[in-house]
C-alpha cells in the first residue's frame, strides 16, 4: 500500500518515492546514501546502456557502462564496484559467468541481473550464485531503482 507523507510516497517499509514540485521523483532508501563508486551497467545493447545511464544519472548516480563482460571484469579488478547491473545474455562472458567471477574476487559487489528472457531456471541459478535481484526487460524505472537500493542496503 502506498502512503503519502511529508517526505514522499512510501513504497515499502524503508523506501519512499521522493517527488519534487514538477512531479519528478526518485526512489530513496531511509538507510543508504550514494557512494563515489559508480553503478556499472553491463549490456551488449547500446540502447539499454544509454537508457539505464540516463535513468541512473537523473537519479544522481555515477554510471560506468560496458558493452562486454570481459571489459567490465577487467575494470572491476582495478576499481571498487559496489553495484553492477548485468545482462544475462551477451556474447563472450555472459551474465552468469560475470556473476561467478565477481563472487570469487569481489564478493562485496552487489549484482542485479537484467534479462529479456525470464526463465525460472536461470533466475534460480542466478539467485543461488549471489545475484541481489533478477529483473526482466523491459524494466520499470521504479522497480530497478528499488532493487538497487535494496541490494546496496543489504551489503
Amino acid at each position: 500500500m502506498l502512503d503519502q507523507g511529508p517526505i514522499g510516497t512510501v513504497l515499502n517499509e524503508g523506501y519512499r518515492l521522493a517527488t519534487t514540485g514538477d512531479g519528478a521523483g526518485s526512489i530513496m532508501s531511509d538507510s543508504f546514501t550514494k557512494t563515489d563508486s559508480p553503478v556499472c551497467v553491463v549490456d551488449d545493447d547500446a540502447s539499454v546502456r544509454r537508457s539505464l545511464s540516463r535513468l541512473l544519472d537523473s537519479d544522481g548516480w555515477k554510471v560506468q557502462c560496458f558493452e562486454r563482460g570481459e571489459d567490465f571484469i577487467a575494470y572491476a579488478h582495478e576499481h571498487l564496484v559496489s553495484l553492477a547491473m548485468v545482462d544475462m545474455r551477451m556474447p563472450g562472458i555472459d551474465g552468469m559467468e560475470v556473476l561467478s567471477l565477481l563472487r570469487n574476487f569481489s564478493p562485496a559487489t552487489r549484482t542485479i541481473i537484467i534479462t529479456a528472457s525470464d526463465d525460472e531456471g536461470i533466475r534460480e541459478a542466478a539467485m543461488k550464485h549471489g545475484a541481489a535481484a533478477f529483473l526482466s526487460k523491459p524494466l520499470e524505472d521504479w522497480e530497478l531503482l528499488a532493487a538497487m537500493h535494496r541490494a546496496l542496503d543489504a551489503s
